[in-house]
């Protein structure tokens, strides 16, 4: 009876696939297709020389004075803009709280109209001047705690 029941569990698939489940280190025979080494995708960046001799032209810089979102404005297109001599922090601020256990960093600072604006881990929004980086006001979301 159980010689029957094997013969027909092997009559229904495929010989080989059957001994190989009932041998589990039996090698596996490999996939089919080419074989291409990962390896050959950690070449360099070389120039095309076909390019070489193409004039590139930028258009005119331009000055950013906001900076309304991550990544700059919706498009993450920037342009070309203009950098200026003599790059070099102009100020630098603590907006707050930076992150925890209990809480992160989820939003970038934005400029708008010469102000920065930035939140820290525990929401609190700051409002700084762009150019001199002079804190103008800070607000806390967040509702007080009343007492019972």
């Amino acid at each position: 009876m159980l010689l029957a029941l094997i013969a027909l569990g092997l009559a229904g698939c495929n010989m080989a696939d059957t001994i190989d489940s009932l041998l589990p280190n039996a090698p596996k025979p490999p996939l089919p297709g080419k074989r291409v080494s990962v390896l050959n995708l950690e070449q360099g960046i070389k120039p095309d020389p076909s390019v070489q001799e193409v004039d590139v032209r930028l258009p005119q810089p331009v000055v950013n004075r906001d900076w309304p979102e991550a990544g700059g404005y919706p498009s993450h297109a920037m342009y070309h803009l203009a950098l200026g001599d003599g790059v070099r922090r102009a100020w630098s601020r603590s907006f707050g709280e930076g992150n925890s256990r209990s809480g992160q960093v989820l939003a970038p600072p934005v400029v708008e109209n010469g102000r920065i604006f930035a939140m820290d881990a525990e929401s609190v929004v700051t409002a700084f001047d762009a150019g001199n980086g002079r804190k103008l006001w800070s607000f806390n979301p967040q509702p007080k705690k009343v007492a019972p």
